[in-house]
């Protein structure tokens, strides 16, 4: 007798869901492509902050760093020490 009084309760809503389950579907859909969309505009829009940020660390250059840079050849300066055979250029002179 249980079962025939479960199934009997449950026999409109289930009714109900066998014959909109289309139209469910589609509103379950639509109400979460809504959400998402206004949870991303507010994403997007919200305000950006510095304390957000990390702060970065100071540079320090040695000695070493500064004599290495300095070492560096200026690409103003011609460098025509390469030997080349004859009819060819060097692709990355100036």
């Amino acid at each position: 007798m249980k079962n025939g009084s479960a199934n009997n309760h449950l026999r409109p809503i289930i009714r109900l869901l066998d014959r909109y389950n289309l139209v469910i579907i589609i509103i379950i859909v639509a109400v979460g492509l809504v959400g998402s969309i206004y949870i991303l505009t507010n994403i997007i829009n919200r305000p950006y902050t510095s304390d957000q940020t990390t702060n970065s660390s100071a540079t320090t250059f040695d000695q070493a760093i500064i004599s290495s840079l300095s070492n560096l050849e200026v690409s103003s300066k011609n460098s025509n020490h390469k030997n080349l055979p004859s009819g060819r250029i060097d692709p990355f002179s100036e």
